[in-house]
């Protein structure tokens, strides 16, 4: 999965043996929390229209890692707070 942050806006890649569009929209900043928010239409899922999560977040220069991640369901937790984002741009 590759996070692609810049410009206000993000672009969600997963990369599969199951071809599947992008997921993008806009990201903004909110006290100590980004606050993804998916553009309308099929490629964001449920998520598509209205939030696709938030979450605290630290930073040590070459790595990005998401805490207090909402919603809370397992999924979300598990898909964007379990690992260190790594910059790779």
């Amino acid at each position: 999965m590759t996070l692609t942050i810049k410009g206000g806006r993000f672009t969600h890649h997963t990369q599969s043996a199951v071809s599947q569009p992008d997921c993008s929209g806009t990201v903004a900043v909110t006290a100590s929390r980004l606050v993804f928010t998916a553009d309308a239409g099929p490629q964001c899922g449920t998520a598509a229209g209205g939030p696709l999560f938030s979450g605290a977040w630290t930073s040590d220069g070459g790595n990005l890692r998401f805490t207090g991640i909402q919603p809370t369901d397992s999924v979300s937790v598990c898909l964007w707070g379990s690992k260190l984002w790594t910059k790779i741009g």
